[in-house]
């Protein structure tokens, strides 16, 4: 593929901070407004006023923004997403609606974080694990437990199979097979049978003997399990949420 340097990597992240015309931060933030502003009556006024404080004025044509402006606008937008989540969170009721934004959340994370574990996998023997438990929000756990330099075993030990870790792979697939269950029960089989065997697997490691760079077991089943989440998302969104007459069909024959 084409080379880039880092001058251009650089300005083409800035760039997609700033600018709805490429794919990012700015688009997403104004699609969301977009999609809000369909559904005002069910927002509340604290809720409207975290997501317009995330809506970002519009720059300058061929403004370049600066490194430390971009930071500031991802600091702001991480402050206003958080408090979107916790008003979700805290006041939301707990009725269809909210178990598909649920199932939804952990469906990113689990394809986010499948494929984080992969590439620190496939990383060199001697590289430094601090990024990725900074990368999944867990750092501060490891330490509290370990008190130790990150080290492969209980690394992968806290991210994949730690039930009381809501950034591992297993808290993912727990809240979304309980959830998918409490759906089927009133809507018949919608994708449990798909990431209950996985989370199977998942369970099945040994630690002392697969928990470990190198292991093309564990990378594998990262890899079906990334997938495998993709596949019932689209599965979710054909039988739920597809008003064509095709949708409709398949939703019957479910």
């Amino acid at each position: 593929g084409p080379i880039f340097t880092d001058a251009e990597i650089e300005s083409a992240l800035l760039t997609a901070v700033v600018s709805p015309a490429v794919p990012g931060l700015a688009r997403q933030q104004q699609q969301l407004h977009r999609l809000a502003g369909q559904l005002h009556e069910r927002f509340s006024v604290d809720n409207w006023r975290a997501l317009n404080r995330m809506v970002q004025p519009a720059a300058a044509a061929g403004e370049q923004p600066s490194q430390s402006g971009v930071m500031t606008i991802l600091d702001d937008a991480a402050a206003a997403l958080m408090t979107l989540a916790g008003f979700a969170f805290d006041g939301m009721t707990r009725d269809l609606g909210w178990r598909f934004m649920s199932i939804g959340r952990r469906l990113e994370r689990l394809q986010f974080q499948s494929v984080v574990l992969q590439r620190a996998l496939a990383m060199n023997g001697g590289g430094n694990l601090e990024w990725l438990l900074e990368l999944s929000d867990s750092i501060i756990t490891y330490r509290a437990r370990y008190r130790a330099q990150p080290e492969w075993l209980p690394v992968l030990d806290l991210l994949l199979l730690d039930e009381t870790n809501p950034r591992s792979i297993v808290f993912q697939l727990n809240g979304i097979l309980g959830t998918l269950g409490k759906i089927e029960q009133t809507h018949g089989p919608c994708g449990t049978h798909m990431l209950a065997p996985l989370k199977k697997e998942l369970l099945a490691l040994a630690p002392d003997t697969d928990l470990k760079q190198g292991n093309p077991l564990l990378g594998g089943l990262l890899d079906r399990i990334g997938r495998t989440s993709a596949a019932l998302s689209e599965q979710i969104s054909v039988q739920f949420f597809s008003y064509t007459d095709n949708g409709r069909q398949r939703n019957r024959s479910t």
